[in-house]
């Protein structure tokens, strides 16, 4: 309950009539100093925690963000690799790195968008000031500025925002980030949360375009496409084979916490399904006597894509498994774990590397003999 009390407190806060002064035409000043600093380089940690009444989960991963007047370039990284959106001062394109694909996404004019760190979320019109005092943070001006507002209800998804406010500390000398919190209260299948997403300045530097600008696609042999290509059985053994399997760590069915790290000196088989895919619905018995014959060497997980836990524990009731069970629709899935294509099995050996991946059904049929390239197999 400790995310709700916060809130709540940011709420009140909030409310018109405290010591505040309208801060919109603040923002745009300390946007106006940003600009005009020549090219900026920040890097935040960036925490995400999703707390309902019975438990919490949380992500972290770090924000990298360069512009220069109204370009700049994001990068999002995690256990699973690099995400990045360049917005060029046209438009937005978004790719991976290593990557050979890049997506564009044209921009409206009067809409130039704002990297994730600068990204307000709130109607510049009810955003206020709070405070301005001494700023006692290495690396930052004298003066300090704290803002805030209510937060604009997301579009699309499946959860609903009751309510939801964010802050923001900024240097009064440059403009520049230094700290920001969203808060909200949200609802989903009558189950409230608190979805609670800090940013945390952790460097900056100010400087000159090096021989490189960073404002560009890193290759001009990279290719547009409509949508990235997903991670398919080819692409997995091709990029990932042999090294390190990308962090995974989810809730499964009864909440309890699936991390991949927990299993080193396990075999790992991930089992990507849905309950509408026949193949996947015949290799449940198998799998679970895959699980039964090596159970102190061998964990299987399951990762239900794309559905709602009813539609889910509905199938279990007549189709029980003896492996845990994650859904998509309930956790954040790295890139390389958004498959398309069911079943898609993703074999780890016992020190964490990836051996292989393989999909549809040619899957279970070959993985006794796969087992062998683990150690596992017993004749």
């Amino acid at each position: 309950m400790r995310n709700l009390s916060l809130l709540a407190t940011l709420l009140l806060l909030a409310v018109p009539g405290a010591a505040q002064t309208a801060a919109s035409s603040r923002w745009d000043q300390l946007k106006v100093k940003r600009q005009s600093l020549g090219v900026v380089h920040q890097e935040f940690e960036y925490i995400h925690r999703s707390t309902t009444e019975k438990d919490s989960q949380e992500s972290v991963k770090s924000v990298a963000v360069d512009f220069a007047d109204t370009r700049w370039l994001e990068r999002q990284s995690s256990g699973s690799g690099t995400d990045l959106t360049l917005f060029d001062g046209l438009d937005l394109l978004t790719f991976e790195e290593g990557g050979a694909e890049f997506v564009r996404t044209k921009v409206d004019k009067k809409t130039v968008p704002d990297p994730l760190p600068y990204s307000l979320g709130v109607e510049l019109s009810k955003l206020k000031q709070i405070e301005e005092r001494p700023c006692d943070i290495p690396g930052a001006g004298p003066v300090c500025i704290t803002l805030e507002g209510p937060l604009k209800a997301p579009s699309g998804g499946s959860a609903e925002m009751v309510k939801g406010v964010a802050q923001f500390l900024l240097d009064a000398q440059n403009g520049l980030l230094l700290y920001s919190r969203k808060v909200r209260l949200m609802r989903r299948d009558n189950i409230s949360y608190t979805s609670d997403a800090i940013l945390r300045l952790k460097s900056a530097h100010i400087g000159n375009l090096g021989a490189e600008s960073p404002f560009a696609l890193p290759s001009s042999d990279m290719r547009e496409v409509k949508k990235l290509t997903e991670w398919d059985t080819a692409k997995i053994k091709k990029e990932l084979t042999g090294k390190p399997a990308p962090e995974l760590t989810v809730k499964d069915l009864t909440r309890k916490e699936i991390s991949l790290a927990a299993y080193k000196g396990k075999v790992v088989l991930l089992d990507f399904w849905t309950t509408w895919c026949p193949p996947c619905r015949a290799d449940g018995p198998v799998l679970n006597t895959l699980q039964k014959k090596y159970v102190d060497d061998l964990a299987v997980i399951g990762i239900s894509v794309s559905e709602q836990r009813d539609v889910v524990e509905a199938y279990l009731k007549g189709h029980p498994h003896t492996f845990p069970i994650a859904l998509t629709t309930e956790n954040d899935m790295p890139r390389p774990y958004q498959v398309g294509l069911f079943p898609t099995y993703i074999l780890i050996g016992q020190d964490g590397t990836v051996v292989t991946a393989v999909s549809d059904e040619q899957g279970l049929g070959k993985f006794e003999g796969l087992l062998k390239k683990t150690g596992l197999k017993k004749d």
